[in-house]
């Protein structure tokens, strides 16, 4: 079974990759376009996981609400990147956010209210940063690096965790999760990121390029720990079954999702 579902999971991530790749370079609408429908799907999963931990969550104003703030930000990018305290204040939405989801149970009487913002704008927030991203000048070999990166360290930690997996990361939050998977991720993505920055022929010391690597791949492990939490708040094994191998739309953005403000601030700089 095990086999399997890693089959399944590979098979998904190689009809997915290209497609990525593809929206990626294209850019425009089409990219606009996949963004929203992400954002959709990432809105409505995360409202069923809020209404299992016990609240009243709208799912129409929550997949609604974060159209149209992913709208307003596309409709305004050049605005947001060139007014960089705008995207601070998005990044520290997303932060108190995930604050309220950590600590739902602190939260006063208007905790559906808050809740139901702080969907929105947790989802909305960091997939909006993947335009803001594209919006920059020459950043689509960046943002392919990041995806490879965070592609080689996802399958190298799952690879890694079934086969020499003995020592558990986080036994309350995601039993299956090793310290060996976690350092096959990481090593994974050091090798990966110093190969693509050869091909990109990105204009970086080989040391930093190792050391984005690991950050990148200790990022996409906390981001997995983190929606595996929120899993298990729920008593959900995936947010969904809509990808197979991989569940819900959340479960495949998990290592993704806050690499993406990484990825903004690492095209600034670059």
């Amino acid at each position: 079974m095990v086999n399997f579902d890693l089959f399944k999971r590979i098979i998904t991530a190689l009809v997915l990759l290209p497609m990525v790749i593809f929206l990626i370079f294209t850019g425009s609408y089409l990219f606009f376009g996949s963004i929203l429908l992400l954002g959709a799907f990432s809105s409505y999963e995360m409202s069923r996981l809020v209404r299992l931990w016990g609240y009243h969550i709208s799912t129409k104003f929550s997949v609604i609400s974060c159209l149209l703030l992913t709208s307003v930000i596309y409709i305004n990018l050049s605005f947001f990147n060139e007014n960089i305290f705008l995207v601070i204040l998005l990044q520290i939405g997303i932060f108190i956010s995930l604050i309220c989801f950590l600590n739902h149970n602190s939260i006063p009487i208007i905790k559906d209210y808050i809740l139901n913002v702080a969907l929105v704008i947790y989802t909305s927030g960091i997939l909006s940063h993947l335009l803001l991203a594209r919006n920059i000048e020459n950043s689509t070999n960046i943002i392919l690096f990041f995806m490879l990166v965070i592609f080689a360290s996802d399958t190298s930690a799952l690879l890694f965790g079934k086969t020499l997996g003995k020592r558990q990361l986080a036994p309350k939050i995601s039993p299956s999760k090793t310290y060996e998977g976690a350092f096959g991720g990481i090593l994974a993505a050091s090798i990966m990121a110093l190969l693509l920055a050869l091909y990109f022929e990105l204009n970086i010391n080989w040391i930093y390029v190792i050391l984005l690597g690991i950050l990148i791949a200790i990022i996409a492990q906390i981001g997995d720990i983190l929606e595996s939490k929120f899993k298990r708040m729920a008593n959900l094994i995936n947010s969904s079954e809509i990808l197979p191998g991989h569940g819900g739309v959340l479960d495949r953005l998990d290592s993704v999702a806050l690499n993406l403000l990484l990825l903004y601030y690492f095209l600034l700089w670059y």
